[in-house]
Formats: structure tokens, C-alpha cells, sequence
């Protein structure tokens, strides 16, 4: 039996969390991204740049993984893969280094 998720909850703790949030939608998605962002998260603590990336491109981002991994959870299906990992990250260091170059 498929445990049913709750979108609205799903996406209303990623708004509120971002990376943290998706711990609700799938364990390991929240984790990796959990500390991948960790870094943007520092830099939001002390630049603006950091903050507008947090902002506009992480939690939209994290929101729409949200809501994948939970659509993929009540179908029953598994969305959610190494290799989709894998992109999720090289995502985020593209952006950090788009945005960290001076």
C-alpha cells in the first residue's frame, strides 16, 4: 500500500524550508539538496547575490522537485534517480559559479 502524500503540505514546507522541505516528499532528494544549498545558504547569511539566489532559482526549484516527487509518490511510480541526482547537482554548481565569479 502507497502511502498518499499531501501536495499542498509538500509545497507549503518547501516554500517555507526550501531544500529542507523536500525531506517530506522524498528522504534522499531533501537530504542531498539539504547540503548541496548549504553553501547558498551561507552566502545569503552575508551577500545579496546569495539571498536572490536562495530566493528566485533555489526554492522554485525545490518546489518543483516538491511536487514530481510527490505526484510520482501517489501514482505509485519512481521518479526520482541517481542520475536525476546527479543533474540536480551540477545544476546547482553551475549556478554557484555563474554567480560567485567576480
Amino acid at each position: 500500500m502507497i502511502e498518499k502524500k499531501s501536495l499542498a503540505f509538500g509545497l507549503t514546507l518547501t516554500c517555507l524550508f526550501g531544500p529542507a522541505g523536500l525531506i517530506y516528499s522524498n528522504i534522499w532528494l531533501g537530504l542531498i539538496l539539504t547540503f548541496i544549498s548549504l553553501p547558498f545558504f551561507i552566502i545569503s547569511c552575508f551577500t545579496v547575490v546569495g539571498a536572490i539566489i536562495m530566493m528566485l532559482i533555489v526554492h522554485p526549484f525545490c518546489m518543483i522537485l516538491s511536487a514530481i516527487a510527490i505526484s510520482a509518490n501517489n501514482s505509485g511510480k519512481k521518479v526520482i534517480t541517481s542520475k536525476f541526482i546527479g543533474y540536480i547537482l551540477i545544476f546547482f554548481i553551475i549556478i554557484y559559479y555563474i554567480f560567485s565569479v567576480k
